[in-house]
């Protein structure tokens, strides 16, 4: 179960990298500020969700 939480959040990581640095390539600073943005809140709704988990 572990490993299955630990490769969801590297997957959701890497995806929110790969966006970011998209976005960075396109709009700039700002773009790639949004898209780490986005990458936070992802992150804690992905903390939650697995805390949900084991409680």
């Amino acid at each position: 179960m572990l490993t299955l939480a630990l490769l969801l959040v590297d997957l959701v990581l890497s995806s929110i990298f790969l966006v970011a640095q998209v976005a960075y390539l396109i709009f700039g600073a700002t773009g790639r500020n949004v898209g780490w943005g986005i990458a936070i809140l992802l992150g804690i709704v992905v903390t939650l969700g697995i805390r949900g988990l084991f409680y």
